[in-house]
């Protein structure tokens, strides 16, 4: 019998959530939800064998894709599965979710003691878990950055936003654009490719269709675009940032932040704005903290 509730206490737990007026009550039964799912949908036939066989992994089996729970004793438990990052078969990794909370060598111990055995074909290089700080010695993959609307539209129009405007497009022209910006800025700093990937055109076509993707000019000249999707945060209304893109001849002059929040304040309602970032993306964290969103969640790496 898998107590979800009590994965969704230590879920809400890895989150620093000071300064938000959020209801534990939404947030738990959101987060209790949205593991119950993942854990339903990941152990259907159709996806185990979707995944055995895109990634077609030597020896491996479709119910090595399954997510099961390892039961430690009569009150702890833990669910877990194997992982890829980014759906690259050669990085994988094990994600590890429990109803309790552990140290990073509790679970290095936890995973030689009862889990190398059942994950050895698949040679996993990391356990991902979730924590309300940065940890010291740790590798991070990635922050979430939120704040609300409501706090993001009190922050004073910076200096060079009276210059910009954001129009939204008509049709899916733009991307060309976007495109080849990204292609340029991979072959520039070819090292960045995987922590700043672009887009797909599904994900920006759907932004823009929801009525959430703007082309902002400066003084009549395209400099870029930001784009967001209707989302949820911890049960609340939220808009996710999908994109904040500067042509490159655009990029260093306190652009990017412009565009965040004249976009907050031209688009949204009372809605929490969040993002997943990856650590390595410094200037886009830079311009996230420069919007007052807050670093609420880290995603940490154990190398195993």
């Amino acid at each position: 019998m898998i107590n979800f509730k009590a994965f969704a206490k230590t879920n809400l737990d890895s989150y620093n959530l000071l300064g938000f007026e959020l209801e534990e009550k939404t947030m738990l039964a959101a987060i209790e939800k949205e593991i119950k799912d993942d854990f339903n949908n990941l152990n259907q036939e159709k996806t185990k064998r979707k995944r055995y066989t895109f990634f077609n992994i030597p020896d491996a089996l479709p119910d090595d894709y399954e997510e099961f729970i390892l039961n430690l004793d009569k009150n702890i438990q833990v669910i877990v599965g194997i992982r890829h990052l980014s759906s690259n078969r050669e990085k994988p990794f094990i994600n590890l979710q429990s109803n309790t909370t552990f140290s990073t060598q509790q679970l290095l111990d936890l995973y030689h003691s009862k889990l190398t055995s059942k994950f050895t074909k698949f040679q996993p290089q990391y356990i991902r878990f979730y924590h309300k700080e940065k940890l010291e010695d740790i590798s991070t993959r990635s922050v979430y950055l939120a704040q609300t609307a409501s706090k993001i539209k009190e922050i004073p129009p910076f200096a060079k936003e009276s210059e910009i405007t954001l129009t939204a497009p008509t049709d899916d022209s733009y991307f060309q654009w976007y495109e080849k910006g990204y292609l340029d800025y991979h072959k520039r700093f070819p090292s960045l490719q995987p922590f700043v990937p672009i887009n797909s055109k599904d994900d920006m076509e759907h932004s823009r269709k929801e009525g959430l993707l703007r082309i902002a000019h400066c003084n009549g000249q395209r400099i870029g675009l930001i784009s967001a999707m209707r989302d949820t945060f911890l049960g609340y209304d939220a808009i996710y940032f999908l994109e904040i893109f500067l042509d490159q001849a655009f990029k260093g002059k306190g652009l990017a932040k412009c565009l965040q929040r004249k976009f907050v304040a031209e688009v949204t309602q009372q809605e929490i704005v969040w993002g997943l970032i990856d650590f390595e993306n410094k200037p886009s964290l830079k311009t996230a903290l420069s919007t007052s969103r807050l670093p609420v969640r880290y995603e940490h790496m154990i190398k195993i």
